[in-house]
């Protein structure tokens, strides 16, 4: 599944969004076919409850599946206040869409059964944010990264190729549905450090004096 946003910061810090979500793979024909009967409102509120985990979106709207060989979901979305102004800075968070939640795995001291989850999964969210007017994200390139047999994730924010353009990727993997006992506590931290890296928050500056460059990372290995 991979998810692409091209996003825009008004001068008020409002995030307006235009998402495309990619519905592949050897599921995607079942996945897109029920939400082709539903109404715009109900393919918005699957949009909110599916991709907005953690913001109350303003609106959602121009709400349509699009068919074909790749079936997509596509929305403009509008989420108040996603940008937070600190200064003559802008407090960011990259990471509105779908974050992972701390302690989503509870603690089970002397856990005794097996942990089956869905199918495999790979997902690639892919976004380009337009910053508010007069700033920039100069870098550093911010990259966390956890890659293990079973699980993965790469997040990285990077400047654009522009002045007042910046980069955001997370792409995450797990390619087994069920795990021993065992490994539990290992699984629940990773989950922790994801949620983590999903709050992570970059500062937009002022751009006078401060130029733009662009970087290059590797892509999460196994994707």
């Amino acid at each position: 599944m991979i998810v692409s946003v091209q996003g825009r910061f008004t001068r008020d810090g409002t995030l307006e969004a235009d998402v495309s979500i990619q519905l592949a793979g050897p599921n995607a024909a079942a996945a897109v076919h029920p939400l082709e009967d539903l109404q715009p409102d109900d393919l918005a509120d699957w949009i909110h409850s599916r991709w907005l985990t953690d913001v109350e979106a303003e609106s959602i709207h121009d709400a349509r599946v699009v068919a074909g060989p790749v079936g997509s979901v596509e929305a403009r979305v509008v989420i108040p206040d996603a940008a937070v102004p600190v200064g003559d800075s802008w407090l960011i968070r990259p990471n509105v869409f779908r974050t992972m939640k701390q302690d989503l795995l509870p603690e089970v001291p002397d856990r005794e059964t097996n942990i089956i989850f869905g199918h495999p999964y790979k997902r690639k969210l892919e976004v380009t944010y337009e910053l508010p007017a007069g700033c920039t994200f100069s870098g550093p390139t911010v990259r966390k990264v956890n890659n293990t047999d079973a699980f993965g994730y790469l997040m990285r924010a990077v400047p654009g190729s522009e002045p007042g353009v910046m980069m955001y990727s997370r792409h995450t993997r797990r390619t087994h549905w069920s795990f021993a006992s065992q490994h539990y506590d290992r699984i629940r931290e990773y989950y922790n450090e994801l949620a983590e890296a999903d709050r992570l928050e970059i500062v937009a500056d002022p751009i006078s004096g401060s130029g733009s460059q662009s970087a290059d990372t590797p892509d999460l290995e196994g994707e």
